[in-house]
């Protein structure tokens, strides 16, 4: 529903000019909470202006939300319900690797390749942040653990390299 600024009418959403006032101006009354708002969306509750409520064929409540608030209903959970397997429930399951672990895994790989320290140390504070996520599947927090140890690797090989170009000119220049 559309509310007038200037007289109060409340007319529908397809509405251009006020049939009270002749006005323009339009605010919107949103769906969910009722609140007056101008814009596309609702700033108390985040509801498109022109939202339609759903019914929950569970409990029968309409609602606005991804899930009923009253019972939990998603059409989400409806279509997307995967079997739970025993590997799944043990954390056995073979499935792939958190992309963001393959990622620090690749850097830090790379870091030592290539001998570049910061490659090295992006790898390394990906992996670190990246092995914090609770939900991390064995997989993944193995791909993380080598790339920490390759991020400290490929730093510590650069520094080993550095001293020993060091001293090995400055040898050579006390020669």
């Amino acid at each position: 529903m559309k509310i007038c600024t200037f007289c109060g009418y409340q007319a529908e959403n397809s509405a251009k000019v006020c049939t009270s006032c002749g006005s323009k101006q339009f605010n919107y009354i949103c769906p969910n909470c009722s609140k007056e708002f101008e814009g596309k969306f609702c700033p108390a509750c985040g509801t498109n202006f022109n939202a339609v409520a759903k019914t929950c064929p569970k409990c029968g409540r309409k609602y606005f939300s991804k899930a009923c608030p009253d019972c939990g209903y998603s059409e989400f959970m409806e279509t997307h319900q995967v079997p739970v397997t025993s590997a799944a429930r043990t954390g056995t399951a073979a499935g792939p690797a958190n992309s963001r672990a393959l990622m620090a895994f690749v850097l830090s790989m790379l870091g030592i390749i290539m001998m570049l320290p910061p490659v090295s140390v992006i790898g390394l504070v990906f992996a670190i942040r990246e092995r914090k996520n609770e939900e991390l599947d064995p997989r993944s927090k193995r791909y993380c653990d080598l790339a920490m140890l390759m991020g400290i690797l490929g730093i510590v090989l650069v520094v080993v390299c550095a001293v020993i170009y060091v001293s090995y000119y400055a040898v050579r220049m006390i020669q």
